[in-house]
């Protein structure tokens, strides 16, 4: 395993030697990647499917020339081959993709593999990275009240029963309350309420928290699939024949502003008592 996370942050991990790439610099990243691979001539390269993982993977496959299968749900290995799962047709069906090139490439989405714990890393060898020769002319982050998706054990997520901006403002403020990620379909993304990094589903990210609430959500194909392993789900919409409630451990038909003032209210009351 290859990566620029510091050793000890990496618990659980089976891993039999790990090279631990000095920079923060995703081109400068990519380059050294290039030169390992070369260098090691593997089978096989996974990359995580994030922003980072996406565009390293995407310099690799260019610079050699190489498949690269995007947002794999799952990966296998038959008869030396790495097949590569992948959704298509808006999440409807699941592709069996095997590539032609060496080594074969495919990035696969954070959440979609179960954790094993017990393992210890191996061998751990540090590379000094050069600098990349590109220039960061501006940084903007992700505003402070969207917690990261990846780690949240409750993820709260919205739909296009959201019709304005300002009405997140109770919803995040009861995200706050229950230490929750707010999350989204890619409407309301693609509206600019929430940010990109924030989209749950197929072309966005794909979640495993222990309790899922969709707040007005359809329930449509692409966004499902970044929820199937989500352990509990709890759906809130005003049609009682949404697509969400086949997927749902439990069902709320009622206005999701009405839900979300009245959870509000319980866990406040929860907390002071």
């Amino acid at each position: 395993m290859a990566g620029n996370i510091e050793p000890e942050r990496l618990k659980s991990i089976h891993c039999n030697e790990f090279i631990l790439l000095e920079t923060s610099e995703t081109d400068a990243f990519a380059a050294e990647l290039i030169s390992l691979i070369k260098e090691r001539r593997p089978d096989y390269v996974i990359f995580p499917s994030n922003t980072e993982g996406r565009e390293i993977s995407g310099a690799v496959a260019a610079s050699l020339s190489l498949g690269l299968t995007a947002d794999c749900v799952d990966v296998d290995i038959e008869d030396g081959k790495l097949v590569q799962y992948k959704p298509a047709f808006g999440g409807g069906m699941v592709a069996r993709i095997i590539s032609k090139t060496r080594p074969q490439m495919a990035t696969a989405r954070p959440g979609m593999f179960k954790s094993r714990p017990g393992y210890e890393i191996g061998m751990i060898q540090r590379r000094k990275v050069p600098p990349a020769r590109i220039r960061r002319v501006s940084f903007t982050p992700v505003p402070s009240e969207f917690r990261p998706l990846q780690h949240a054990s409750t993820v709260i997520g919205v739909g296009r029963g959201v019709r304005k901006k300002e009405e997140l403002q109770p919803i995040i403020e009861l995200a706050g309350i229950l230490g929750a990620a707010v999350g989204g379909t890619r409407p309301i993304v693609d509206y600019g309420f929430l940010p990109r990094q924030q989209q749950i589903g197929l072309t966005g990210s794909a979640i495993s928290p222990q309790l899922y609430i969709a707040l007005g959500i359809s329930g449509q194909d692409n966004h499902v699939v970044g929820i199937r392993y989500a352990r509990t789900v709890l759906a809130v919409n005003t049609k009682k024949d949404a697509p969400i409630f086949k997927y749902s451990d439990y069902g709320v038909v009622m206005d999701l502003f009405e839900f979300v003032n009245g959870l509000k209210e319980a866990a406040l009351q929860l907390r002071a008592s």
